[in-house]
């Protein structure tokens, strides 16, 4: 899958797509929670792309910081495990790194059984 993103990156359409989900990235806000599923798809789908991943690691981790609803729509949608897989990919990405595990740490607050005791807001 890597191979074939990377190999389809050079053809202008592609790079058009890469382009505008860049701009939806950076437009991309903490009071846009409800696009907290679009951004973590973005990081599932274009984990290849060093820099989507990164940006949208960075939005995540704006989002998850401080606002359990935010932990929860992120581990309700498998967010973890995208986050965990762009970590592995990316582990030369010392920016990436720091926003995964930043958002690792923000998540393991996150309690399934009683989200009203979430115990980092």
């Amino acid at each position: 899958r890597a191979r074939a993103i990377e190999a389809a990156s050079m053809d202008p359409k592609v790079q058009k797509g890469i382009a505008r989900l860049n701009e939806y990235l950076e437009g991309v806000t903490k009071n846009d929670a409800g696009q907290l599923p679009t951004v973590l798809r973005v990081l599932e789908l274009m984990t290849p792309n060093l820099d989507l991943s990164l940006k949208a690691l960075a939005v995540v981790f704006d989002f998850v910081q401080d606002v359990a609803q935010c932990r929860q729509v992120v581990v309700k949608h498998g967010g973890i495990k995208d986050i965990v897989t762009a970590m592995g990919v990316h582990y030369e990405s010392v920016g990436l790194q720091t926003y995964g595990v930043g958002c690792l740490y923000a998540l393991s607050c996150y309690r399934a059984d009683n989200p009203e005791k979430d115990n980092n807001s």
